[in-house]
């Protein structure tokens, strides 16, 4: 039956509105100094809406979200799905033609933005600038809009395996099953602080900011990168805030349940998903460790388990939450139940081939491999295809291949994950290629947690007798060689980089998080500059200067001024 997505309690918006008018005064958002009660955040979402209302949005009107992390960015979304149309998240750090190709294939109306995180792009549509669009005059109440739970709330875009993103089509229907099940699992109340450090165009946000605002909860945004990849900046940071239920990747909360935590954290419950969990926490851990997982295409959560200190082994994923129902076939790890989502946008083959009726049940298959535990938990087993997670993103390898592919000078190419971190391209060319320009030319394309750490030229891709690469044949990549002590601090400093990536050298004008580096790996970093250097330097300064050359002028600096 239609919804009124501003006054039913099956919708975000209906949920949310509820909360404006049982206390209109509470925080809904908080992003550093300023704070967003719940009356204001409804106000302003209905002003928007209406807005959008007069320039054409609907049901199934896909609107797209240029914004940076703040309370603007959760109005805007806020205000498409009150005006029955789907938000669709675009991460600012992506580069522009990724953008514009996600916007050309969505078939977007509009693009809300603020203009500084809109800049170089080229919009196959009209742009709302929120930074000087004026909403004043509209009306203060909820624009008339009937919607059904099969209607779209969101979309969400993941790699593809044809070189370009697709995007994944989640009901109402769909998203109001994982707000009635976070809620009830894990005893949201409008007591609680929670976190949203996820990235936007990650579907983990989904999960953060709307389970919690429904629930009156007050949603806290994380300020800065330092604060969303280095764990004890984290720490720090949900200590201060008295947050109670957050959210953080795997690599971050291994880090995090290692941590001691001091007696005024108020966490309760820590909730990871996105890589393999391989760490147990600590018997006297103070709060809750959950171990999730879940597909885009099953809106956000699948499994879900407690993670016990005690065990055999690596953590499983869990039992079937979130009203699924888990086949395995096969090997292969299925998902039925109402948060099965409805497809990938204008792509019926590709949705017709992973969302599938057995035995009159619709279900998606994942491509994951898994088994029941005699515990009824499931265990993960890994990918069925070429599909892998990279620092927690999901990652299609022969999307990276393809774009590598399109270098006039390649003639063909393959990509390989050497761990979770790592990712390795090899490619026959016409003529010699460096790294430096290898990246250069896929920089603008891929985000950066696609661009290959190393590069390998081949004479030609070893083939199995049917034809395909045979992957085995592939060369391992050079194993790293332990350079000379030099007083030179570039050099000194590229032999660290260089064995922290598992490369034998490193161009010392690469970019260290192009090269497949990241916090974790950042901050083993920093601790080795600092003992070998005699500084002290702070994570910061690596985003500021992430290459050996620019470090190593830093680190001459500092001893300088000493």
């Amino acid at each position: 039956m239609p919804l009124n997505t501003s006054s039913s309690i099956h919708s975000a918006a209906g949920r949310i509105a509820a909360q404006a008018e049982r206390n209109p005064n509470a925080a809904a958002i908080v992003s550093g100094s300023s704070v967003l009660t719940f009356r204001e955040l409804e106000g302003k979402a209905n002003h928007l809406a209406h807005r959008l209302r007069e320039a054409g949005v609907t049901a199934e009107v896909p609107v797209a979200l240029l914004l940076n992390r703040s309370a603007d960015y959760v109005v805007a979304a806020l205000a498409v799905m009150k005006a029955g149309g789907a938000y669709l998240p675009l991460d600012p750090g992506t580069p522009a033609a990724r953008s514009a190709s996600i916007l050309k294939d969505s078939g977007a109306a509009l693009l809300i933005a603020h203009r500084c995180a809109a800049a170089g792009l080229e919009p196959p549509c009209t742009v709302l600038y929120l930074d000087t669009e004026s909403t004043a005059g509209m009306a203060h109440e909820p624009p008339a809009c009937d919607i059904t739970p099969g209607n779209l709330a969101y979309l969400i875009y993941t790699s593809g395996s044809t070189g370009e993103p697709k995007g994944v089509e989640v009901t109402h229907g769909n998203l109001n099953t994982l707000i009635e099940w976070h809620t009830q699992a894990f005893a949201i109340t409008a007591e609680d602080r929670a976190s949203q450090m996820a990235g936007l165009g990650f579907d983990a946000s989904v999960w953060e900011i709307w389970c919690h605002l429904s629930a009156g909860a007050c949603l806290y945004l994380a300020p800065s990168e330092d604060i969303r990849t280095f764990a004890p900046a984290f720490q720090s940071w949900l200590v201060e805030n008295g947050i109670t239920v957050a959210f953080a990747p795997t690599v971050i909360a291994q880090q995090l349940i290692a941590m001691d935590w001091p007696a005024e954290s108020r966490l309760r419950i820590l909730l990871t998903g996105a890589e393999r969990l391989q760490q147990r926490p600590p018997a006297n851990l103070p709060f809750l460790f959950f171990n999730n997982y879940g597909p885009t295409e099953a809106t956000v959560v699948t499994t879900s388990g407690l993670v016990a200190p005690a065990g055999d082994g690596a953590p499983s994923i869990g039992m079937a939450a979130n009203g699924a129902r888990i086949h395995i076939l096969d090997g292969e790890l299925c998902i039925a139940g109402p948060l099965v989502a409805r497809g990938y946008r204008n792509r019926p083959e590709m949705t017709a081939s992973k969302f599938v009726t057995i035995d009159g049940e619709r279900m998606y298959r994942t491509g994951d491999r898994a088994r029941q535990l005699p515990s009824g938990e499931y265990e993960f087993l890994g990918r069925l295809d070429n599909q892998v997670k990279i620092r927690g993103y999901r990652v299609e390898l022969d999307e990276i291949a393809t774009t590598l592919a399109k270098h006039p000078a390649i003639r063909n190419s393959v990509a390989v994950a050497v761990d979770d971190a790592t990712l390795v391209a090899y490619y026959v060319a016409r003529s010699p290629l460096t790294s430096t320009e290898l990246t250069a030319f896929l920089a603008p394309v891929l985000p950066q947690y696609m661009i290959p750490s190393a590069y390998i030229q081949l004479e030609a891709l070893p083939m199995t007798a049917n034809g395909k690469c045979d992957y085995k044949a592939l060369p391992a990549p050079a194993a790293t060689t332990a350079a000379p002590q030099s007083t030179d601090i570039p050099v000194r400093l590229g032999a660290m980089v260089a064995s922290l990536l598992k490369q034998p050298s490193v161009d010392p004008d690469a970019n260290f998080f192009f090269l497949g580096g990241h916090s974790l790996l950042a901050a083993q970093l920093l601790v080795q500059v600092n003992t070998a250097f005699g500084v002290k330097m702070a994570l910061r300064q690596m985003f500021q200067a992430p290459t050996v050359n620019k470090l190593s002028m830093q680190i001459a600096g500092m001893k300088a001024g000493k």
